[in-house]
Parts: structure tokens; C-alpha cells; sequence
């Protein structure tokens, strides 16, 4: 005869089994529909496809770092019992030229992070391996400091974000919502004798000319507006998929920064990006990038938040040069709104640069001066 307990306990094991039963009469089409690849109601099948495996990249490694001008050793292996048709490499969508013993140069490649790709064709069938590449500059920027040639007097309440020269006058985009305007600017006087202002919600940001036309950036406005260079009427504007913070031209091309490692290179007919530049020392990247200025095929960057100015190449990303200008403001001038050095302006005539701040009261012409190793 059975207990209570033995009762109870006999109850508990076929209350469990029962569990179970209904546990995986629920759960089978469920199990079946996720194993066995069954269509679901919209007639895709659940389970992915086996991925191809025509052949595998042995090296480089993930991550690979390494310097501009070093060479890459590429290998490759195949995994198929069937031969390959055929294999193309590339790096930045640019194909590579197969090279017999596995080594390529990478001089014109560029800094930054770029990814290997090697296709494996079979039987009209392709399989992508990828590797990423991270390229440094090949040496260290050259140091230059500064001698102040001429100071002049600044609106300290304007919030400098870009600035330009042409035609023997500044012009100058400032910031602050509520407080941006498009200005020219006497150099000597610092009196501001034409200016547009900004609708409240816009931000300005980097200035530059082009084709008798200024643009200015907008922050986080994603716009830049386009005005006459004479009257400062509207002309137009475009969009971009980042924030503004500086821009310049080479004359053709815009270049744009926004504040990362990166600038931006757009056509200036259709206001595209062409391409990315990204900006790189020999030990990473350089972020902040500000304020822009191309002089003699160099971009001159304001990096946000210091006193630094960077000489970048246009066509690798190359930080070539660190301009420092630590202690240009003198401390008589430190005001309760004077902030970070920002603004560069260039007169290709006599060479000269003019640089300035974000509530800064002076405006500086400087000469750049490369630093050299003292002996001992």
C-alpha cells in the first residue's frame, strides 16, 4: 500500500513527465522550423546558407599596424579541393597588381584605417576575406614655433570659428547661436565694415571662397550656406552628413573637417565627398581637427582645444608639421571670455599668417620658424 508520501511523490514524477510531453509537443515545430531550414509564411528560409570557402587570407593578421612606405606582405591559401579560377586583392577599392613573391609597396596608400580584401573566385562564385590595416606616418612632424610680427586689435566678442583673407580685408564666420555672422574685417582696425547674420538656431563654423562665392559652415546644422562674395546675398547652400567645423579649398575641391581624424574632400560641383582624408602622426591619429587653411599644398589645421596648429599633406594625411603657438596671447589679454586659439588667414603675396582666438581682442601676423635640436 502507498504512503501519502509515496502517493505525492508518485503524483509529482507523472505531473512532470506530463510537463514535458507538453513542453515538447509545443516546442517541436519550433525546434524543426529553426533546425531543418522550413520557410517560414513570408517564404524566407530561417536557416543561413552555408557561407562559401573557396580560400582563407594566412597573413596579415587582424589589426595589422604598420607605416607608410613599409611593405606588406600579403599570402593567401586556397581551401577548396577545386582550383580557383582566380583571386584579386585590394586595398581602399584600389586593385592591387598580384606580385609573385607576396610583397607590395604601400608609399601612395595614405594613413589611417584601410581593409585588405581578397576575392576567391570559383565556378562564378565569390568569397570575400578581409583584413584590416592600420598605416601611421613614417616619422614624426616637424616642430615649429613662432616670432609675432604685428598685433592688431580683434572684436572680443566675436567667437572666431573661421577666418580668411582676400582682397586686403579679413573675412570671418563666429559662432554662438543667436551671435553668428558672416563679417569683413579691416585688419588694422579691426572694424567689422560689412556683416550678415546668421538665423538664431544656426551655429557658424568654418569659412571659405570660391568661384567669387563664400561658404559658410553651419555646427550641427548639417548646412552650409553659400553667399555672394560682394554683397553677401544668398546664393544657395547644400548639406552634408556630419557636423561643420572647418573648411578650406585647394582652389578646386572643398575641404571639410568635423572635428574627428578625418577631412572631408567634396566636389564642388555637386557638394559630394570624393574621398576621405584621415589625418595621422607616426603614433595615431590626430583628432580635433578645426579651423582649416591651404597654403602652398598643405593644409594648416587648427587641433580644437590646444595651441597647436597641424601642416597635413592632402594627398596621404600626413602630419608633417606641429605649429606651436603656446603663449601668443598675452596674459594682459586673458580675459574672462578669451578661449582657444582658433583662425587662420594667409597672404600668399607676402607670405604672412594671421591667426587668432575665440574672444580673442588681438589678431596676430606670425611667422612660422622650424625648431631645431639644440647641441649639447
Amino acid at each position: 500500500m502507498k504512503t501519502k508520501n509515496s502517493l505525492l511523490f508518485s503524483l509529482n514524477i507523472k505531473s512532470y513527465k506530463m510537463r514535458n510531453a507538453v513542453w515538447y509537443i509545443l516546442f517541436l515545430p519550433i525546434f524543426l522550423l529553426g533546425c531543418c531550414g522550413v520557410e517560414s509564411p513570408n517564404n524566407q528560409v530561417l536557416q543561413p546558407q552555408n557561407e562559401l570557402k573557396f580560400g582563407r587570407i594566412t597573413h596579415p593578421t587582424a589589426d595589422t599596424l604598420f607605416h607608410l612606405g613599409d611593405t606588406l606582405h600579403i599570402e593567401y591559401a586556397s581551401d577548396s579541393i577545386a582550383l580557383l579560377d582566380s583571386v584579386v586583392l585590394s586595398v581602399m577599392q584600389r586593385r592591387l597588381t598580384l606580385q609573385p613573391t607576396g610583397q607590395y609597396p604601400t608609399a601612395d596608400w595614405g594613413v589611417g584605417v584601410h581593409w585588405l580584401q581578397v576575392s576567391f573566385w570559383h565556378d562564378g562564385q565569390e568569397q570575400v576575406e578581409r583584413r584590416k590595416l592600420r598605416i601611421l606616418a613614417s616619422a614624426p612632424p616637424v616642430d615649429y614655433t613662432y616670432v609675432v610680427e604685428k598685433e592688431y586689435p580683434h572684436d572680443p566678442e566675436a567667437y572666431t570659428q573661421g577666418l580668411l583673407l582676400r582682397n586686403g580685408y579679413l573675412y570671418e564666420s563666429t559662432g554662438q547661436r543667436g551671435a553668428s555672422s558672416l563679417r569683413k574685417v579691416e585688419i588694422t582696425t579691426g572694424k567689422v565694415v560689412q556683416q550678415r547674420d546668421l538665423a538664431a538656431q544656426y551655429f557658424g563654423e568654418g569659412l571659405e571662397y570660391l568661384n567669387g562665392k563664400l561658404f559658410q559652415l553651419t555646427w550641427t546644422g548639417n548646412t552650409c550656406f553659400i553667399y555672394d562674395f560682394v554683397t553677401f546675398e544668398p546664393r544657395g547652400s547644400f548639406n552634408y552628413n556630419t557636423q561643420g567645423w572647418g573648411l578650406t579649398t585647394d582652389g578646386t575641391a572643398l575641404y571639410l573637417s568635423d572635428g574627428t581624424e578625418n577631412i572631408y574632400v567634396l566636389d564642388s560641383a555637386t557638394y559630394r565627398v570624393a574621398r576621405t582624408l584621415q589625418v595621422y602622426t607616426e603614433q595615431g591619429p590626430l583628432y580635433r581637427l578645426n579651423e582649416l587653411e591651404w597654403v602652398d599644398g598643405r593644409i594648416y589645421a587648427n587641433v580644437y582645444t590646444t595651441d597647436l596648429i597641424a601642416i597635413i599633406n592632402p594627398s596621404n594625411g600626413v602630419v608633417e608639421g606641429l605649429v606651436h603657438l603656446e603663449g601668443l596671447l598675452r596674459p594682459s589679454a586673458n580675459g574672462i571670455k578669451a578661449e582657444v586659439l582658433n583662425g587662420i588667414a594667409y597672404d600668399p603675396h607676402d607670405k604672412k599668417f594671421y591667426v587668432t582666438g575665440k574672444y580673442w581682442p588681438y589678431l596676430y601676423r606670425v611667422k612660422f620658424l622650424r625648431k631645431y635640436l639644440q647641441k649639447e
